[in-house]
C-alpha cells in the first residue's frame, strides 16, 4: 500500500514539472515565434525589397557602362581626347532643353562646378554618342555589348543615373540608391574608370636647317592622354655620320618637353636627313621624326 502511495506522489510530481515545463516551452515558443515574425515583417517589407531590386539593377547598370567605356577606349588608347565635357554632368533624364531647365529646380544642387546636361526623350537611349550618356559605342568593333542606354528603374529628379567625365580618360558613374539597406552604405552609388598611363610624342618646330659644323636645337612635348603620369625617357636614332645629341631633361614626366640639341660636325654630309625621336615608359613607346637639313 505504501508503495503504491509513493508511486502516485511520484507520478503527480512528474505530472507538474512537466506541466510547469510545458507552460514554460510554450511561453518561450511564443516569443520566438513573435520575435521571427516581427523580423519577417521587417525583412520581407515588400516597399524595402522592390527598392532593393531597384537598386540591384542600378548597381549592375552603372558596371555595365563602366566596362561598355572601358572596351572603347582599349580599342582607341591613343585618342587624345575623352567623351563628353568635363564641365558637365550628364544625368539620364530626358529634358527639352540641354541644360535640363524644366527639370533643374528640383534636381540637387551641384557643388562640384559642373552643368546639368540633358537630351530629349526621343534620343534619351540611344548609344550613337546623341543618347544621354554623349559616347559613341556604335565605335566598338564587333559592335556594342548593349543595344540602348540604361535609364534608372524609376528616373526621375530623385533617381536618375549620372555620368562625369574628366581629363585623362577619368570617368565616373553614378546612381541615386532607394533602399534602406544601400542608403545606409551610401545614398550614392559610384563605380569609377581610369585609363591605364598613356602619351603621345611630338616634336616642335618639327624641322631645321643648320651648316655643317653647326648645331640647332628643338623641343619635345610629351603630353599625358590618360591615366597617373609616369617619366618618359627620350632618345634619338638614325643619326647621319658626325651628328650627336643631347636631351635636356633626358627624361620628364608628362605633360613635359625636353630640348633637343641636334650638333653636326665636318663630316656630316649635306642634305635633307630625318632623324626618329623615341619616348620610352614602361611598356609604352612612342616616336616622332625631326627633319635636319645640313648646308
Amino acid at each position: 500500500m505504501k508503495n503504491k502511495q509513493l508511486l502516485f506522489k511520484n507520478g503527480l510530481l512528474q505530472h507538474k514539472a512537466l506541466q510547469g515545463f510545458t507552460l514554460v516551452e510554450l511561453s518561450l515558443t511564443i516569443a520566438i515565434v513573435a520575435g521571427l515574425a516581427a523580423l519577417m515583417v521587417a525583412v520581407m517589407n515588400p516597399v524595402e525589397l522592390s527598392a532593393q531590386m531597384r537598386d540591384g539593377q542600378r548597381i549592375a547598370a552603372t558596371g555595365t557602362l563602366r566596362e561598355t567605356l572601358g572596351v572603347l577606349i582599349a580599342e582607341n588608347p591613343s585618342l587624345p581626347t575623352g567623351f563628353g565635357l568635363t564641365n558637365f554632368a550628364y544625368i539620364s533624364l530626358p529634358d527639352t532643353h540641354s541644360d535640363c531647365r524644366n527639370i533643374i529646380a528640383n534636381l540637387p544642387i551641384r557643388t562640384d562646378g559642373r552643368s546639368y546636361h540633358c537630351v530629349t526623350a526621343a534620343n534619351l537611349m540611344r548609344i550613337d554618342g546623341a543618347g544621354w550618356m554623349p559616347v559613341n559605342l556604335t565605335a566598338i568593333r564587333g559592335g556594342s555589348p548593349i543595344s540602348v542606354l540604361p535609364v534608372d528603374p524609376i528616373n526621375n529628379t530623385s533617381f536618375f543615373y549620372e555620368y562625369l567625365p574628366s581629363a585623362h580618360h577619368r570617368y565616373a558613374f553614378s546612381a541615386r540608391m532607394e533602399s534602406i539597406r544601400h542608403r545606409a552604405l551610401s545614398p550614392v552609388f559610384t563605380k569609377r574608370f581610369a585609363a591605364p598611363f598613356n602619351f603621345s610624342l611630338s616634336v616642335g618646330p618639327s624641322s631645321g636647317a643648320v651648316i655643317r659644323g653647326g648645331s640647332i636645337s628643338t623641343t619635345v612635348t610629351a603630353s599625358l592622354i590618360s591615366g597617373t603620369t609616369r617619366a618618359v625617357s627620350f632618345s634619338t636614332s638614325g643619326l647621319p655620320a658626325g651628328v650627336t645629341t643631347a636631351f635636356s631633361p633626358t627624361s620628364c614626366n608628362p605633360l613635359c618637353n625636353s630640348t633637343l640639341n641636334v650638333i653636326t660636325s665636318a663630316v656630316t654630309p649635306v642634305g635633307a636627313h630625318s632623324i626618329t625621336i623615341t619616348g620610352a615608359s614602361i611598356g609604352i613607346t612612342r616616336t616622332t621624326t625631326y627633319s635636319l637639313t645640313v648646308n
